[in-house]
């Protein structure tokens, strides 16, 4: 590269684009917001999913243990409110309810409820 490319990026304005209002800004935590912590967790999963793809292992490993990530207890979960959603759907609702009793005993009523008052609606 010459020095007149480098010169033009090193001064050019770090510019990001607002596709809610269609307007470009000079910060980009206009646009956003990096303390979120959903934000956090979806960049450090791409980074993973880069790392795997490249064979990086030790560096997964490292990363998942420093950032706390617990990737296989979260794609558990999804796959039981999968079945879950799946259950409710299809009118299973022994299986729903069994389900639910697994769950802590905090938010047991509440999904019962819901359950039970679905069930009912559905008759």
């Amino acid at each position: 590269m010459s020095k007149e490319v480098i010169e033009k990026r090193r001064n050019a304005p770090n510019l990001v684009f607002d596709v809610d209002n269609g307007s470009s800004s000079d910060n980009s935590s206009d646009v956003i917001n990096f303390s979120s912590p959903n934000i956090k967790a979806e960049v450090l999963q791409m980074i993973v999913q880069y790392l795997e793809k490249e064979s990086f292992l030790t560096s997964v490993t490292v990363l998942q243990d420093e950032a706390n990530m617990k990737i296989a207890e979260m794609e558990s979960i999804t796959a039981q409110m999968k079945r879950l959603r799946k259950s409710i759907l299809e009118g299973d609702w022994e299986w729903g309810c069994s389900f639910i009793k697994t769950l802590a005993k905090k938010h047991q009523k509440r999904f019962l409820y819901a359950l039970y008052r679905q069930e009912f609606l559905e008759l």
